[in-house]
């Protein structure tokens, strides 16, 4: 049996609200659609997420990408559902992307996931650079996707639970691969002005020896050298734009912060 979308499918539901609903019914239909609104991949492409990155070096016409929050996040929920679908076939083999055998249990076609796979160890391709034109249709061919995918789920998670309940193995642990790793909500979770910047973690200080890189415990000098991620760049050397760390020399006294906003030029060493 195939997995076949209706015209006009999307995750945004056909909801209309009617005087027939009840005040608690018509909030929660709101609450879903502002909720989908706000929520990438669900939400609709905005002129704000296309943006120009220059032209083409042959063509000379215009390029676009995908803005950087929306390509990974709508890629993330891809690379998502494919970790989520394979670790619920019980009878996946490394080298497949889901058992055969486990998916004509549910009597269900392989999902599709090719796509996925075929990038799946590379580059996020949704952070291509393209027309305006091929970006829009990545984005909404990514969303599509993403609606079959879950639809894949949806009646593969049914049909599961209906053999179960016959005394049927299904082949497939939903349970498991959705519940697996899973950090519980904290009970005194509350929203406050602390919430991203909380008073009780220390203030993040580049002159102390843990993001130093070389003077982190257990490494040798040569080691230690290796941990430099950008000699320019990197996090450190934006506060110590004088330190070397290929010189084996230490810097003696902090210079100018390049303008950062957790600048510490003014406090000793």
């Amino acid at each position: 049996m195939s997995v076949t979308l209706a015209p006009n499918t999307s995750l945004t539901p056909n909801t209309s609200l009617t005087t027939s609903d009840s005040i608690d019914n018509q909030l929660e239909k709101l609450c879903q659609l502002n909720f989908e609104f706000l929520t990438t991949p669900t939400r609709k492409l905005r002129e704000k997420d296309i943006v120009p990155v220059g032209d083409h070096p042959e063509s000379r016409r215009p390029q676009f990408a995908l803005d950087g929050r929306m390509s990974e996040a709508t890629w993330s929920a891809l690379i998502h559902s494919l970790e989520v679908i394979q670790r619920a076939d019980q009878g996946r083999k490394d080298d497949t992307p889901v058992s055969e055998e486990s998916a004509q249990k549910v009597a269900l076609p392989q999902p599709p996931l090719k796509l996925i796979l075929k990038y799946a160890k590379s580059a996020n391709p949704l952070s291509y650079p393209g027309s305006r034109r091929q970006i829009v249709y990545t984005y909404y061919g990514a969303r599509l996707l993403l609606v079959r995918i879950v639809q894949w789920m949806s009646l593969c998670q049914m049909r599961a639970v209906q053999l179960e309940e016959e005394g049927i193995n299904s082949g497939w642990n939903w349970k498991a691969a959705l519940t697996e790793d899973t950090i519980a909500i904290p009970n005194d979770l509350n929203i406050s002005d602390e919430m991203f910047t909380s008073p009780n973690i220390e203030t993040y200080d580049p002159r102390l020896p843990a993001f130093n890189p070389k003077l982190i415990s257990g490494q040798k000098e040569e080691e230690s050298r290796e941990m430099v991620l950008h000699p320019y760049a990197s996090h450190y050397a934006c506060h110590f734009p004088n330190f070397d760390p290929f010189s084996g020399k230490e810097l003696k006294e902090i210079e100018d912060c390049l303008g950062k906003e957790f600048c510490t030029r003014n406090k000793e060493i």
